[in-house]
Parts: C-alpha cells; sequence; structure tokens
C-alpha cells in the first residue's frame, strides 16, 4: 500500500458555499510515495497527519452541511420575523392631547385646591370674627343684666322708702288725730271746772309748764318731711344719673348690636355664599377626580398590554441572543478548526517540498547509474 496516493484539498469561498473536497492523481507524487525508508520518522508523522486531515475533511464536510442547514433556518427564521413585524405593526397613537387636558385638569385642581384653601381661611377668618362679636354680645348682654338687677334694686329701695314714708304719713294722721281728741278732751274738761266753779272764781295752777304737743309734732313732722324731702331729692338725683348713664350705655350697646347684627347677617350670607362655592368646587373637584381616575385606569391598561408585547419581543430577542451566541461559538469552533487545518496544510507543504528535493536525488542517481550501466554494457559487447 503506498504511503500516498492521492493528494487532498479544500476549495470553497469565504462563507462556506460552493465547497468542495477534490482529489488529483500525479505521476510525480506517485513516485515519491514508492520511497520507503525504513527508519525515517517524517513518514510516519506524514502517516498520522494524513489520518488528522482525513478527519478534518470528514468535520469540515459536517460543518459545511450544518452551516448550510443553520443559514437556510436562519433565513426562515429571518423571513418569519419579518413577516410577525409586517404583521404586528404597532401604532404609535398621539397621547399629547390627552396630556395637554390631563395637565389643564391637574392645574385646575390646584387651582381649585387653592381656592379652597383661601375660602377656608376666610371661613375660619369670619368664624372668628363671630365668635368675637358673641363674645363681646355676651359681655354687653352681661352688662346690661347687671345694669337691670341694679335697677331693680334701686326700684326696691324706692318703693321700701314709698312703704317708709306712707307709714310715717300715717303715724302722722294718727298723732294728729290723737292731737285733736287731747285738744277736744282739754277743752270739755276746761269747760266743766269753770262750770263747778262759778263765773268768779279763778283758778291758778302753779305748774310747769306744759310742753306744746302740736308744735312738738310739727317739729317731728317738718324733720321727717325734710329727711323724706332730702332724700327723695338725692335719690331722685341718683336715679336721674343712673337712668341717664344706663340710658346712653345702653343706647351706646343698642347701636353696637345693631351694628354687629347687621355684620354677623352679612358674614352669614357670605358664609353662606362661601360654602355653596366651597360644595360646588368640592362636586366639580370629585368629577375631576374621578374622570382623572378613569383616564389613569385607561392608561394602566394600555400600557399593561404595551408592557406585554414589549416583554414577548424581550423573550423573542433573548432567544434570537441565545441563538447568535451559540452560533458564534460554532463559528469560533470553526474558524479554531481551520486555523488547525492551515496548519497541518503547510506541514504537508514543506513535507511535499523535501520529498520532491529527495525524488529529484532519485531520479538523478537512477540516471546515473542507467548511465554507468549502458556505458559497462558497450564496454563489454564485443565489437
Amino acid at each position: 500500500m503506498s504511503l500516498m496516493s492521492k493528494t487532498l484539498s479544500v476549495c470553497g469561498d469565504a462563507v462556506g458555499e460552493g465547497t468542495r473536497i477534490s482529489s488529483s492523481k500525479s505521476a510525480f507524487y506517485y513516485e515519491i510515495c514508492q520511497y520507503k525508508p525504513a527508519d525515517d520518522l517524517t513518514f510516519y508523522s506524514l502517516g498520522n497527519n494524513k489520518i488528522t486531515m482525513q478527519n478534518l475533511n470528514d468535520r469540515l464536510a459536517f460543518i459545511i452541511k450544518k452551516v448550510q442547514s443553520v443559514k437556510s433556518s436562519s433565513a426562515d427564521l429571518q423571513w418569519k420575523i419579518n413577516e410577525w413585524s409586517t404583521s404586528r405593526i404597532l401604532v404609535s397613537r398621539d397621547y399629547s392631547a390627552y396630556l395637554a387636558t390631563i395637565k389643564s385638569l391637574q392645574d385646575q385642581i390646584q387651582d381649585m385646591y387653592k381656592s379652597n384653601k383661601e375660602i377656608a381661611r376666610k371661613i375660619e377668618n369670619a368664624s372668628l370674627a363671630a365668635e368675637d362679636y358673641q363674645n363681646m354680645y355676651n359681655t354687653e348682654l352681661g352688662f346690661r343684666r347687671s345694669a337691670e338687677i341694679d335697677t331693680a334694686y334701686n326700684r326696691r329701695q324706692m318703693d321700701e322708702i314709698t312703704l317708709s314714708r306712707s307709714t310715717l304719713e300715717m303715724e302722722y294722721e294718727n298723732l294728729m288725730e290723737e292731737r285733736i281728741l287731747l285738744q277736744k278732751t282739754h277743752k270739755e274738761e276746761k269747760a266743766q271746772l269753770q262750770e263747778q266753779a262759778g263765773p268768779h272764781m279763778n283758778i291758778s295752777v302753779d305748774a310747769a309748764p306744759s310742753t306744746d304737743l302740736f308744735e312738738t309734732l310739727t317739729k317731728i313732722r317738718e324733720h321727717y318731711e325734710e329727711l323724706v324731702a332730702k332724700n327723695r331729692k338725692s335719690l331722685e338725683v341718683w336715679f336721674q344719673k343712673k337712668i341717664s348713664a344706663l340710658d346712653k350705655k345702653f343706647t351706646e350697646e343698642n347701636d353696637d348690636l345693631k351694628n354687629a347684627t347687621i355684620e354677623v347677617r352679612m358674614l352669614k350670607t357670605k358664609f353662606h355664599k362661601l360654602q355653596i362655592d366651597h360644595e360646588s368646587q368640592e362636586n366639580l373637584s370629585l368629577l375631576l377626580k374621578v374622570s382623572l381616575q378613569e383616564s389613569e385606569t385607561r392608561n394602566g391598561v394600555q400600557l399593561a398590554n404595551f408592557q406585554k408585547i414589549i416583554t414577548q419581543l424581550d423573550s423573542e430577542i433573548k432567544l434570537i441572543h441565545t441563538n447568535i451566541t451559540a452560533k458564534k461559538k460554532e463559528y469560533e469552533t470553526l474558524e479554531s478548526e481551520i486555523k488547525q487545518y492551515k496548519l497541518l496544510l503547510e506541514e504537508l507543504g514543506s513535507y511535499l517540498q523535501v520529498c520532491k528535493k529527495i525524488a529529484v536525488v532519485k531520479v538523478v542517481e537512477r540516471k546515473e547509474s542507467m548511465t554507468t550501466h549502458e556505458q559497462q554494457h558497450i564496454m563489454n559487447t564485443p565489437s
């Protein structure tokens, strides 16, 4: 069996298409392969390289077939991806109008919130003012009640003084009646004594001068009348002063009370209007909140759908990336095998050059031996 009967060559383009493995016979290399040195290790290495190259050729043919199948499957996958992308074109929607509406609604809500805070502040101020007026009203009412109590007390004192005056007048009348009765009794007793004594009888009584009861009563009456008049005048002056002061105070308090009542009515009217405005603003705010919540829900559903589509696309992209990584690893393995194949081809080329030199030397030796043999044959033949 010859050491090398065929030379193997691999021809192909860069992408692996149209690759062919060919073999050719050569007489020259046939001559070379007939050379069989016994102890030359280079020929043993050539046999191993031949087996390695045969394995690499088989491996290369298998890889080329696999690359072609992968390329066809990749083209099919690319066609499917293109079909899917054309059939699943995402329609981009313009939400700028909704965003502007949402922005305007948010601005309106903020304005309403600020106006509601201002209204609440005004209501609080009005409540504080109403409380102040209520406190003023309670204070003035307390003053009025204390004045009424003082007036009632003064009236009771006047009633007591009037009652005392009536009692004194009654005592005065009783004393006057007693005086009249005493005078009458005195006259009667005097007349009886004169009748008993006769017409010319003079009776003189040596006694202490009796007090004139009428004069005494008159003095007492005048004294009490002076006291009553003095007390009456002082009480009337005091009462008039109190009445005038209370009237003035009541007039001022009534004016203040009227003004406070008017202000309270105005504040109540204003509070009622503000309360109505506040309720309307709250209703509008609730409607806007409901509309905003519906918009957020709708946008959330759309966002969830978009997120699902993005997740699907991410999974498909990851799958494609995994396939590309696997193909890249296979390509790197193929490149390493090609480099090894090139190294073997370079070793084979150097070995063939050595064989060529040996064959040339062998041919020259054969020619020289043949020439020597012919010369000897010529010399040995008889002439």
